[in-house]
């Protein structure tokens, strides 16, 4: 099954992330397979090199946004943090995946692959 353009530059950004950060090298055959796979809907016109690309840039930072405040949370750096700070972080992680989403509904309507993610009364469809 063919993944619309906006996951396969959102997977490719996190694959990103998890190789550089984490070392997981074995996943290079994965990504390389993104990269095609986005190379392919440039080629026959599904996509435009410049949609692509600034897609998967934007989606690398607020994915990167994210692995950093998670990954403070998850090595035990929130010891010794108060309730409040962690909840702050847990909101900031929010607002960044809110961001996400919204990148991944931009490409889908220029793109017309996939569906947009509409979220109803939920908290990150929530303005601040």
């Amino acid at each position: 099954m063919q993944m619309p353009i906006a996951e396969v530059l959102d997977r490719l950004s996190i694959l990103r992330l998890k190789m550089t950060y984490i070392g997981e090298r074995h996943l290079l055959d994965e990504y390389m397979a993104c990269c095609d796979m986005v190379d392919t809907e440039i080629r026959l016109g599904k996509v435009s090199a410049f949609v692509a690309l600034n897609g998967a840039l934007r989606l690398y930072e607020v994915n990167r946004q994210i692995w950093n405040l998670e990954a403070a949370l998850k090595s035990g750096k929130e010891k010794g943090v108060p309730l409040a700070e962690i909840g702050k972080r847990a909101i900031k992680i929010r607002d960044w995946n809110r961001a996400r989403v919204t990148i991944k509904s931009e490409i889908v309507e220029l793109t017309k692959q996939g569906y947009k993610d509409v979220k109803q009364n939920h908290l990150s469809a929530r303005d601040k």
